[in-house]
């Protein structure tokens, strides 16, 4: 996969998660975090334009590499490109399975989550090595 396509791919689903966003989960939707004895709670717009700015940006990282003449690693590129936005659109379509879902399938869909959660974070230090 070469530079522009991964620019391309990245910009596409920021964009992608942002329409979805907006479609399904804004309003008075709300994600709720209990750390200890704190208690977050985020609204899902937030979440949604949070992750449309992580996406611009690796996008912007991929172009600026384009265009500084920077050679990457092709299958790093690859391999980054897939994970990290398989992780990101699943993550977003794992509060629906929530909803749907109660019981055992519920421990077990947080357990999803937290394993691509894991796995898009490891994703990023293929980032990291493949620009050193």
């Amino acid at each position: 996969m070469t530079l522009n396509k991964a620019m391309l791919l990245f910009w596409s689903a920021g964009l992608l998660i942002f329409i979805l966003g907006i479609q399904y989960y804004w309003g008075d939707s709300t994600v709720d975090i209990n750390v200890h004895d704190t208690y977050y709670v985020i609204p899902s717009s937030f979440i949604f334009i949070f992750l449309t700015g992580i996406m611009g940006l690796i996008g912007f990282l991929y172009w600026g590499n384009g265009k500084l003449g920077i050679s990457l690693h092709p299958g790093m590129v690859t391999v980054h490109t897939i994970i990290t936005i398989t992780c990101i659109l699943l993550s977003i379509l794992i509060p629906w399975i929530i909803d749907h879902f109660s019981g055992i399938i519920y421990h077990v869909v947080i357990l999803v989550l937290f394993v691509v959660f894991i796995l898009g974070l490891i994703s990023q230090t293929i980032l990291i090595f493949n620009l050193i």
